[in-house]
């Protein structure tokens, strides 16, 4: 034999991928993980799961969700039109790498809140703090849908 594969890197892919299978009940992402049927719904302190309770999520990330009331950045006006939310996570995620002067009018914990971002300047500077690379790389939520959740996968 030529070419010999050492079994022991191959011990942790089943628990990658039942990590990335479990992410969505743990709240650790709903985007880019493997679900069983693509309207899964887990944000929002909702689960239209049938046996997997609330009480796996471990942190609040799908919890705290945002709703863009009006905007002038491209990237966040999508979800004015297509009466979604997103969470604060990629809020933040979203302002904090945008590279330009921009207002976002939005609605958290149903409470309007505007930010205005004007050369590097911001009336809200928590928001201009990325998060930390691994974050950034592997936590990633989709757009929550308004009222009863579509398929989208």
């Amino acid at each position: 034999m030529i070419f010999k594969i050492k079994p022991i890197g191959f011990r942790f892919i089943p628990l990658v991928v039942f990590l990335n299978g479990m992410s969505p009940y743990l709240s650790l992402k709903t985007q880019t993980s493997l679900s069983m049927f693509s309207n899964l719904r887990t944000e929002g302190g909702i689960s239209n799961h049938l046996f997997m309770p609330k009480s796996l999520q471990i942190n609040g990330l799908e919890k705290d969700l945002v709703k863009i009331i009006a905007t002038d950045l491209n990237e966040l006006k999508q979800y004015t039109h297509n009466k979604q939310y997103i969470t604060y996570f990629e809020f933040r995620r979203i302002i904090s790498e945008a590279k330009t002067n921009l207002y976002v009018n939005y609605m958290r914990n149903d409470q309007p809140q505007t930010v205005k971002i004007v050369d590097g300047s911001s009336t809200k500077p928590e928001l201009l703090v990325p998060h930390n690379w691994v974050l950034t790389k592997f936590v990633r939520f989709r757009p929550i849908d308004k009222g009863a959740c579509l398929c989208k996968h």
